[in-house]
C-alpha cells in the first residue's frame, strides 16, 4: 500500500484450493511491522471432476550412528511400526519411502525431496523422523544424520525448522539441508 500511496487496499487474489474444506487466513502488516487481526475463512471446494490424490509417507529412523557413543534403541523400530500401520490402513493407496541408519544422509534426503516435487495441493504427505535432535551454540535445532558431528550439529544434519515447508505453487514441499 505504501508504494501505491493509498490508505486502503481492495485486492483480488487467486489461490489454489484442495478438495474439501480449506482454511484460508489473511492479514496485512504495516510499515512498522504491526500485523492486523487475521481473518479466517473456511472454504469448501468440490471440483467438477474427481481429483486423484496420492498419500506419501516419508519415514526417517536412525538409532545407529557413525559415532556409536550416541546410539539409540528404537528409532528404526518406530518408523517400521508406523509404516506397517499406515500400510494396513491405506493398502496400495500409499507410497512409503524410508531411510534407516547409515542411509540417513544429506544426499539421500535430498533425493526424497526430489520425489516430493511432483506432489500437488490435493496430495497428503506425512513425514516422521525418529532420532536425535540437537541444538547448536546459537540455539538452532537440527535433526541428526548417520555421520552427524555431535559437537558441531550444523555439519551433516537436517535443519529442522526448514525440514519441510508447505509453501504452495512449485515449492509444495521444500527440504533445506545444512551445508
Amino acid at each position: 500500500i505504501r508504494n501505491r500511496n493509498v490508505s486502503n487496499l481492495d485486492e483480488e487474489l487467486s489461490i489454489i484450493l484442495s478438495e474439501g474444506i480449506n482454511r484460508v487466513e489473511a492479514s496485512v502488516i504495516n510499515v512498522n511491522g504491526i500485523e492486523s487481526f487475521r481473518e479466517l475463512k473456511l472454504v469448501k471446494y468440490e471440483p467438477i471432476e474427481p481429483v486423484q490424490t496420492i498419500t506419501r509417507f516419508i519415514g526417517i529412523g536412525i538409532d545407529q550412528f557413525k559415532d556409536t557413543t550416541y546410539n539409540l534403541h528404537y528409532g528404526v523400530k518406530d518408523i517400521r511400526d508406523l509404516s506397517a500401520k499406515l500400510k494396513s490402513k491405506y493398502g496400495n493407496n500409499i507410497i512409503i519411502d524410508t531411510l534407516f541408519n547409515e542411509n540417513v544422509t544429506v544426499a539421500n534426503i535430498k533425493a526424497l525431496k526430489q520425489k516430493l516435487q511432483n506432489t500437488t495441493v490435493n496430495d497428503r504427505v506425512l513425514i516422521s523422523y525418529s532420532g536425535h535432535g540437537l541444538l547448536s551454540k546459537d540455539y538452532d535445532y537440527f535433526l541428526s544424520t548417520y555421520t552427524v558431528n555431535f559437537k558441531n550439529p550444523a555439519e551433516k544434519t537436517i535443519i529442522d525448522k526448514t525440514f519441510f515447508d508447505a509453501t504452495g505453487g512449485e515449492d509444495l514441499v521444500r527440504i533445506k539441508m545444512a551445508k
